[in-house]
Formats: C-alpha cells, structure tokens, sequence
C-alpha cells in the first residue's frame, strides 16, 4: 500500500480504561525543550500497567480478543481500498511501517485496552513509551523536565493515550492537542514512531482526523494510518465472555454456572449494552460474577450505568487529590452529581420539541444515533449558581477557581464540539434523569404528596423517554424501603392529583408538563401494582382512554403507555374494543382477564402467565406469545398468523374460530413442556406441531385441513364428528409419534 496515503483499519476489540482526566492547561513550546523527557512518565514499567482495566486483576492477554480490522484509504473509502486483516502480526506491521498512526473510536470502545496489547507486543523489539492524557497534564503544566534516556538510542515507539483530553471544552477547536501533536511530529527522529488514541467526534472518521491530518501534511510527513475502533459484534461478546470465565477457572479456580446459549434471553437492551466492552467488563465483574443464577427477563440496566458512573466519577477526583487539589472526594462526588443532573434536564429539554427515533418495544438501550446536545453558552447560565456553590463547598484557592469550572464539564463521558455539549452516551444522560427522579419519590413520597407531586411536576418539563423509565422502575422495584410506593399512587389517583378530568379545573389544567407527568406516574403506578382488583381495572380503562384523547398531542405518550404494559397484573379485568396493536404485556400476569373485541395485531404477550383468560370476537395477527404459561380460550377470533415458541405447561381451547395459521415449536420434543389443545366449531386451515410434546389434540365439530407433525410426539390424537377437507389427516415425519389415535 502506498504510504503516501493516510489509511483506515476498521477493527472489532476490546477493552477501555474507566477515565478521569483532568487535562485543563495551555501548551507552549518552552515545555517541550528536549522530547527525550518523555520517557521519565513511560508508564510502561508501572504496576499493573498491562492489566485490562485499572484495579482489575486481568492482565491484557487473559481478555484480549484479535480484532477483525480493514484497513483502509481514508481519503478514498471504496470497497476497492479495504483489505482484510486477520492476524495480530499484521496489525503489528502496519503500525511498524508507519511513521504516526491514530487509533479513533467512541468512549469505551476499546482505544486504550488496544494500545496496551501493543505496547506488550512490541515492547521486545523496541522501547515503547506509554503516556495518557493524565500524564500529558504535567507537561502542559510547563515543568522543567530531564531524563537521562536518551531516545535516540533505540528505535521508539511512543503512545499517547486520549489525548482529546487535552482538549478543554472552552477549546473545541482542540488547539492544545494539535499543538502537542505538532510538537511530537516536529521532533521525531528517524528511528522514532508515535502512536496517538483519540476519540471519534460525531461519528465521522474524516471530521476526527481532518485536522491532524492537515498537520501532519504541513510538515511533510505523508507516512500515518488511522485505525477505527468500532464496538463488539456477538461473536466478540462471546469470545470475551469465555476468555473471562477461562480466567476465572484457571487461575482464580472459580467455576462459573453459566451457558452461553442463554443469551438468547437476554432482551436486546443488553446486549446492546454489551457491545460496549466497558460495559461487557462491569457485567461480568458485577452480574455474571456475583449472581449465581442471571434472571434475564429483569437484569437491572439501572446497577449497570451506576457502576460505571460511580466509577467515572471517583476517578475524576481521585485524580485532582493525585495532582494537589485540597478537594476532597467523598464531599465533592454529591454535589458533582448533582450538577451532571441539572445538566442533563437542561440538555433533553433543551431538544424538547426535537423529533428522535423511538426505541422499538424491545430495546433498552439508545442506539446513539443522535446524541442530545445543548449549546455553551445555555449550560452556562443553567449552572452559575450551582458552580459558585461547588466552588464555596471545595475549599480550593482563589487562582484554583477558573480552573475548576472549566473541569466540571470536562469529564469522560462528556463531548464538546463546535460549542455543542453533549454525553458521549445517550443512556448516561438517562441514568441521570432516572437517578433524579428516584430522588424524588426517595425523598418526598412517603412524607408529604402535595410535596411529592410539586416535585415530581416540575421535573416532568422534558419529552418522556423509555429508557428513563426502564432504568427509573429497575431502581424502584429493588428499593425495599418504597415498596408501599402503589398503595401512595393509588391515594394520589383517587385524591385527583393524576389522570383526572372530572372536573372542569383539571382540564383547564392541562400542559404538556402535567401530561407527561401524568402518564408517567401512571406507568409506574401499573408496573409496581399488586393486583387490586377493582381499583386496577378502573384505573387500566382510565389510563387508555385519556392515552387516546392525548395521542394526537405528542405521539410518543401512546407509544410509551403501549410499551409498559409489560410486566403488570391484572386480575378480572375487561379490555374492551381496543386496538391493541404494539402493545407490550411480556411477563404479566393475567387471572379471568377478558380482552373483548380488541385488534391483536403484532402485540407481545411473551413469558406471560394466563388463568382462565379469554380472547372474545377478537383478531389475531403477527403477535407474539413465546414462553406463555397456564390455559385461556380463543373464542369467536379470527387467528390469521400466530407462533407460539417455548410454551410453559400451556392449554388453549378454542372456541367457534377461523383459524389460518398457527405454528407451535420448541427447541427440543424431549426437553418441551406439556401442551394441550382443544378444537371446538372451528374452521382450521393450516395447524403445525413441530419439536413438541403434545399431550392432547382434541377435535368436535370441526372442518380443518392437514395437521403437520415434525419431530414432534402426540400423546393423544382424537378427532370427534370432524371433517378433513384434505385426504390426509396429518403429515408425519419420522422423528414424530402418535401414541394414541381416536377417530368418530
């Protein structure tokens, strides 16, 4: 390949440092005299260098995953110029072969735990100096620095980990990188290369690279490459994931009960979260680790991002006290916390009115796919009076103050481009949101509801979003201290703080703030509701019809409302002549529920437990019941197109019904739960049995045509005053049985 070119390699790893930096100075070419300084802070020789992440005890080859990578023509990206990389030695090559090489990915991706893996390799061949951005500090401080390695000795490698973080947020342009960047190019001898990470600014690798690059080509030098960092596939969460439990057997001989087949429970939010591999490292540690049996249907989103943010946090002041600061960490982090919460209402309600892609019925993580921003000069008045607070509380000198502000903002999870903050990570801005809000119910349900509501009212002023509530009910449910929290709500409803229009001040009362407010505190009241059966069933009726008359306000209520039906219960309740369709009841309970004429089109009934429930006069298409449990009655339906997958000891009657195509299956007939259908007046077209065990198939009365039997067993197959309008019966394979047949 022609070095003359800046090249890309597209490349799937793992790894990433939890960072904290706090890079706030200027550069000025006095600090940087003699660059054979630099190898006094070689990081190389540390303790735990070459560990996967800080503190950890896995060193960078007991996780490391080869990554798949391309490389490819930057300045001409046609699937002409991508050449396919499969082996680390090649990977290894291109970075030799290149006089300054960036590493470029989003947070957490991988940059950091890459460059480590190279370090260790190349440490044999060469002297290889590893800095990161923490280091980078004491140089921008303009120290009067000496070593007494010479770099000219021997070929170098140097490596600069995050050197974005140099980049102050009142320096979005990122002079101060491209002036060390300049300084390094400058000073390199012949037998030196440099090796830079930095972060993907709005996914766009030119963007990222663009103003390096221009350096770089102002100097002459033509000979650098650019690999991208992307996040993991599921083969790379795999492969960890067994790196991981290898580790753990083998040298810490901890033996781990988990199969990797299971993943095919996890909902997608997680696995979305898992592509990250910082947050593939904090599962483990902290849910595969701990937990001797991972219930998958409620994983707790919420700990996850805790635990990250905690993480982030702590090691942000960890490392002020570090460099001098008279802060100290356990009076700050509060306070620092609250501030990144104010930021976060002050950035989603800020794009209030903005249109952003909805999350499907089954996501849990925001895709990032466009990241929430708010301008500087917004964040700035947002947060005088909480800034001039944190300065009163720090006990820092008065020529410490300017400093410190401009840190609050600079922190790991933050980006700063073209004067726009923004999270690097939607779900953070999240986290926050969900966090105030359980501060509130925490701090102000149980003592005074007038109080609460107040509260809970003003911050109801940004767009209502899924994953808030996700994380909100996952913190919710697993506080023992609120678990009276229903029986408030339920005081509230009946008192008319929420869902009421009975009287004429109410609905003269009505904004979009109280909406959401409103439909939120419903949500929560119907998901942490234990069955009362009276006041659920008035409240459910309420709760739709007022999701009805407020749709065409803000669509995404109806969404929302639709979405978190999932996991409630309900008990002799009537759901009537309503389209149902998208609605979301995975893992609920339903005990003598009636959904009466009702369009069941592409509804999620998933893990749900029925008793003596029925569908009456009702449609059934393209919905989704895997994983149901305990018996109902289709009666007077029309079933178009249903696939019912790894029932739970389940019986279905069906009653005087159009039955088109219904397929049930299992993964396995030896493995499969009891399954029990009765046929009464109905009109079958197309029945499949596959990979099942069937304990009875019963018929009265009925026109159908061929049943379809695979690797499936039939206890009892009866047929009673029934007519086949085929000339077989039932197609059977050889891997099926029929144990017993009875035909009148």
């Amino acid at each position: 390949m022609d070095n003359n070119k800046v090249e890309q390699s597209n490349i799937n790893t793992g790894g990433g440092d939890i960072a904290g930096g706090n890079i706030d100075k200027s550069i000025t070419n006095k600090i940087y005299q003699n660059i054979k300084s630099v190898s006094r802070f070689d990081k190389s020789g540390k303790k735990n260098h070459f560990n996967v992440f800080p503190n950890s005890a896995y060193h960078i080859n007991d996780l490391f995953i080869f990554p798949n990578s391309d490389f490819i023509d930057i300045i001409d990206i046609t699937e002409e110029n991508i050449v396919e990389v499969n082996e680390n030695e090649e990977l290894l090559k291109y970075i030799i072969e290149r006089k300054i090489t960036f590493i470029i990915g989003g947070y957490g991706v991988g940059k950091s735990i890459l460059s480590k893996k190279i370090n260790f390799d190349l440490r044999e061949n060469c002297k290889v100096l590893y800095l990161d951005s923490t280091e980078l500090s004491i140089y921008v401080e303009g120290r009067d620095l000496e070593d007494e390695y010479d770099l000219e000795d021997k070929p170098t490698l140097i490596i600069i980990d995050s050197i974005d973080e140099l980049n102050n947020v009142n320096s979005a342009t990122g002079t101060k990188a491209s002036e060390l960047v300049t300084l390094f190019a400058k000073n390199l001898k012949s037998n030196h290369k440099l090796l830079i990470t930095t972060r993907l600014f709005q996914n766009d690798v030119k963007k990222s690279i663009s103003m390096y690059a221009t350096i770089l080509f102002d100097l002459d030098i033509f000979s650098f490459g650019v690999i991208t960092i992307k996040s993991f596939s599921k083969t790379h969460i795999k492969e960890w994931i067994e790196n991981y439990f290898w580790f753990k057997e083998k040298i810490e001989h901890k033996y781990l009960s988990f199969e990797y087949s299971e993943i095919k429970r996890w909902k997608k939010g997680l696995q979305s979260a898992l592509h990250n591999p910082l947050m593939l490292f904090l599962f483990c540690e902290h849910f595969i680790n701990n937990i001797k049996e991972i219930n998958y249907d409620i994983y707790d989103i919420y700990n996850l991002y805790s635990d990250f943010v905690n993480k982030t946090v702590k090691g942000k002041f960890d490392l002020e006290t570090k460099k001098g600061s008279k802060q100290i960490p356990s009076q700050i982090q509060d306070e620092y916390r609250g501030i990144l919460k104010k930021i976060s209402f002050s950035i989603l309600r800020h794009n209030y009115l903005n249109q952003y892609e909805l999350n499907p019925e089954n996501e849990f993580i925001d895709t990032n796919i466009q990241l929430f921003s708010i301008s500087e000069n917004e964040i700035e008045v947002t947060l005088k009076t909480e800034i001039e607070h944190f300065i009163s509380i720090s006990a820092i000198s008065k020529e410490q103050e300017a400093p410190l502000k401009y840190n609050l903002l600079n922190c790991y999870f933050f980006e700063f481009y073209l004067k726009q903050l923004k999270f690097k990570d939607n779900n953070i801005l999240f986290f926050f949101i969900a966090e105030k809000y359980y501060e509130i119910f925490s701090d102000f349900l149980l003592k005074d509801l007038d109080v609460f509501y107040n509260n809970f009212l003003e911050h109801c002023n940004i767009p209502l979003n899924a994953i808030i509530i996700e994380m909100l009910l996952q913190k919710l449910k697993s506080d023992e201290n609120l678990t009276n929290i229903p029986t408030q709500l339920e005081a509230m409803i009946q008192k008319g703080y929420f869902i009421n229009f009975e009287e004429e001040k109410h609905l003269n009362a009505m904004t979009f703030y109280k909406v959401n407010c409103d439909i939120l505190l419903s949500i929560i009241y119907l998901n942490l509701n234990k069955p009362n059966t009276q006041f659920v069933n008035y409240f459910v009726k309420r709760l739709i019809w007022y999701t009805s008359s407020i749709k065409l306000i803000d669509s995404r209520i109806l969404y929302l409302v639709k979405r978190f039906f999932k996991e409630c219960s309900l008990i002799d309740i009537e759901i009537r002549r309503i389209n149902l369709k998208g609605f979301n009841f995975d893992n609920s309970n339903f005990k003598n529920v009636k959904f009466i004429q009702n369009k069941i089109v592409e509804t999620r009934f998933n893990y749900a437990n029925f008793y003596n429930s029925e569908f009456y006069l009702s449609e059934i298409e393209k919905s989704e019941f895997n994983g149901i449990k305990g018996d109902f009655k289709f009666n007077s339906c029309v079933i178009k197109h249903l696939i019912i997958d790894d029932f739970d000891e389940l019986k279905i009657l069906f009653n005087r019904c159009l039955v088109q195509d219904i397929t049930f299956r299992s993964e396995n007939k030896f493995s499969s739960k009891k399954l029990s259908l009765e046929f009464a007046n109905c009109d079958l077209r197309q029945i499949k049995i596959n990979r099942t065990d069937v304990d009875n198939i019963y018929l009265k009365e009925c026109f159908f045509d061929t049943f379809d039997f695979k690797s499936s067993i039939i206890r009892n197959f009866a047929i009673n005053n029934s007519i086949c309008r085929s000339k077989k019966t039932y197609d059977i394979d050889g891997q099926s049985e029929i144990k017993n047949e009875t035909i009148n």
